[in-house]
């Protein structure tokens, strides 16, 4: 959990997240982080290989998941709101 909460953090600082934000962020996705870490205790198992791929393919691997998770949010936020204006206008 730690390790790919800490390459799910880097992803937050870039958005500019507050601490206390971005913990709530992660743990939101929680599954996430505990796969990504998961990959990365296991390329880190490798030797030599591992520490120096491991680190950059988790760290892209968490930008990609983060940048996907926060489009789809985007995506549907504004559904929601579409679907309580129909239910105010009712």
């Amino acid at each position: 959990y730690f390790f790919g909460f800490s390459t799910m953090d880097y992803c937050s600082e870039r958005k500019q997240r507050g601490v206390k934000e971005s913990i709530k962020y992660i743990r939101k996705l929680r599954f996430t982080a505990i796969g990504n870490g998961t990959v990365f205790s296991l390329l880190f198992l490798i030797p030599f290989m591992g520490v120096s791929c491991g680190t950059i393919i988790c760290t892209v691997a968490a930008s990609l998941s983060v940048h996907e998770i926060d489009s789809v949010t985007e995506r549907i936020r504004p559904m929601k709101q579409e679907n309580q204006n129909r239910k105010l206008s009712q």
